[in-house]
């Protein structure tokens, strides 16, 4: 698991130089704690795909069902 904060990524972003350009920047498996809102995943699409014509991803953390987890007849 994960954990960033929104004002962390901006000043990540805001470092990146041109030798940077087409990075894509995947936050996978965040805590619940740090999920970042919608307005805020769309300013830091935004943000990096204007600095270095790059992406973003977010996804937080979900546990895996299994299927041995529910009782059978």
């Amino acid at each position: 698991m994960t954990s960033f904060t929104f004002e962390g990524i901006i000043n990540y972003i805001s470092n990146l130089q041109p030798g940077n350009s087409g990075l894509l920047l995947s936050i996978m498996s965040a805590t619940i704690e740090s999920q970042l809102n919608a307005s805020e995943q769309a300013f830091i699409r935004d943000a990096i795909a204007e600095k270095v014509d790059g992406r973003f991803e977010f996804v937080l953390y979900r546990e895996v069902e299994s299927e041995f987890d529910s009782e059978s007849d």
